[in-house]
């Protein structure tokens, strides 16, 4: 690691996306069509693609490859400092165009202004060339000078009734246009219509240091995307995880990713021990991925199952759940709470006895905070 001020290179955000990110990118947009097709029997038509700026700068723009594949469009072997992008020509294309918009997050609207203004001019480009498509801006985000969604706070907060209203949430904060000529311009009629017409919502996750119930941004952008379309259209969309942590990158059904990701994590006794270690900010960390496992099942879906082991694990074994109350009972209070709003909320039906055990388990804990 170098001093401050001394860092070995530098990082240029205009020269997005790299050739070796748009291959791997171009990778996971074809396995995205074929989950498509094997879940529906044809290849997706409109669908909205998460993009963040550090997942843009750690892999180079991997999303910005899966989106050229999806449209029809490619880097051009041009010279200078820029990529330029250009159209392929529909008689060079075997499949039909998808119609891809582009969910970004404030960070990567102020961290890559020209790849925002360049994917417009492409996109409006093909629009103008295809018919078939409703022309308009794709590029959507948070509104000037907002970096998220606000959606976290409800879920922490518990202070939302419906899974719909995650969904309204997410659409309200998100329906301001991105582009060429446009900077924060509400076009909210534009973005629910996309929305309605969605048939897949994806995003990349590029690291193992954090996955799909590690950060509440997940559900915050991921989730909260699936909900919005499923308040418009009706149905839930197909809903894909891109792992691009390994050499060659796999895509996965949420449901999928989520059973991986309790199985190598949240439930994985090594784990916990490791997040134990830290006293007093392991069960925190513990209990925030529990409320997490909340949001994303407001939004994407969590397997009722999956909220049976987390009781199993933390609340039913003695010996843990004495772990917990010990390093810090005020966050393993919180994690006691948040299965019971699991039960509230229907996202999973415990027995009587298991929710006897939870309101003991919750009164005790009560007890020793308040003594």
């Amino acid at each position: 690691v170098y001093p401050t001020g001394r860092n070995g290179c530098t990082f240029d955000p205009a020269r997005i996306p790299f050739p070796d990110a748009v291959r791997r990118g171009e990778s996971m947009a074809r396995a995205l069509v074929e989950k498509h097709r094997a879940a529906h029997g044809t290849p997706p038509g409109t669908m909205g693609l998460v993009l963040w700026g550090f997942e843009t700068a750690r892999t180079g723009g991997e999303t910005i490859g899966q989106l050229l594949y999806l449209i029809g469009a490619r880097l051009k072997d041009a010279p200078g400092w820029l990529p330029v992008f250009e159209p392929i020509p529909a008689d060079e294309l075997d499949r039909p165009r998808v119609d891809v918009y582009l969910m970004i997050c404030g960070f990567f609207r102020d961290m890559f202004p020209t790849l925002v203004r360049d994917l417009d001019l492409l996109m409006r480009e093909i629009q103008a060339a295809d018919n078939t498509r409703p022309a308009g801006p794709r590029i959507f985000g948070p509104a000037p000078g907002q970096y998220g969604t606000g959606l976290p706070d409800y879920v922490e907060e518990s202070n939302w009734t419906e899974n719909a209203d995650l969904g309204n949430v997410y659409e309200s904060a998100m329906g301001y246009a991105y582009g060429a000529r446009q900077h924060g311009e509400e076009e909210r009629g534009v973005f629910a219509a996309l929305l309605e017409r969605t048939d897949t919502v994806s995003q990349v996750i590029d690291g193992d240091e954090y996955k799909i119930g590690d950060l509440d941004h997940y559900y915050e952008f991921l989730g909260g995307a699936t909900r919005a379309v499923e308040n418009r259209s009706g149905k839930k969309p197909l809903c894909l995880v891109g792992d691009s942590a390994r050499n060659t990158p796999r895509l996965a059904e949420a449901e999928t990713e989520l059973r991986r990701y309790g199985i190598s994590r949240l439930l994985n006794p090594k784990w916990i021990n490791g997040m134990l270690a830290h006293e007093h900010h392991g069960t925190k960390k513990i209990a925030e991925r529990v409320t997490n496992l909340i949001g994303l099942a407001g939004t994407v879906g969590v397997p009722p199952s999956m909220f049976n082991r987390v009781f199993e694990r933390f609340i039913e074994d003695e010996e843990l759940f004495a772990r917990l109350r010990d390093d810090n009972p005020h966050a393993a209070a919180d994690l006691v709470r948040r299965v019971g709003e699991a039960d509230e909320r229907r996202f999973w039906a415990p027995t009587s006895e298991q929710r006897d055990l939870i309101r003991q388990r919750f009164l005790s804990l009560e007890a020793d905070l308040e003594s």
